[in-house]
């Protein structure tokens, strides 16, 4: 009867010891396997309403993955750029464009570059769009130190109402 029992209880310890393994595996982007040095992210595509519902119904509709161009510039300031309005989007950028990568179906990208600032914009319809500014009116800074990979989430929200 021991032995019945003993059996059972060990294959129950190996299985829970398995899986407790793979919950401890690290996951990677799969994009970070390619690239050592550089800027790695994603691209979120936000529209419509997303005021919070007074019926609370939940939270508004999350963003979706966004397919398109991103562009790596030298830093660049709102006065080294050409943007007929207030919005975010851009027709020119007035820095000197360092890569372009395209972000995939789920708004995944990498870009390889050496250690540096870039300004981050991404191609939207038929023009730049950053939303991202610091007090000295720097766009998008990202930041890539030697060796390592940067993060960069890009929200664009253009066509959002908040």
């Amino acid at each position: 009867m021991k032995r019945f029992l003993f059996f059972p209880l060990l294959c129950w310890g190996l299985a829970a010891c398995q899986s407790t393994k793979s919950l401890n595996k690290k996951e990677t982007h799969p994009l970070a396997q390619k690239t050592t040095e550089g800027i790695i992210g994603q691209v979120w595509l936000v529209r419509g309403n997303q005021m919070p519902n007074p019926r609370n119904e939940g939270p508004a509709k999350p963003g979706q993955p966004y397919a398109t161009q991103v562009y790596f510039y030298e830093p660049a300031t709102l006065a080294q750029t050409n943007r007929p309005e207030f919005a975010p989007l851009f027709i020119s950028v007035n820095t000197r464009l360092v890569a372009t990568v395209e972000s995939d179906s789920t708004g995944r990208f990498q870009a390889s570059l050496p250690p540096g600032q870039y300004s981050v914009f991404v191609r939207h319809k038929d023009r730049f769009f950053a939303n991202q500014f610091d007090i000295r009116n720097n766009i998008h800074l990202v930041t890539v130190d030697a060796g390592k990979l940067s993060s960069c989430q890009i929200l664009v929200n253009s066509e959002a109402s908040y």
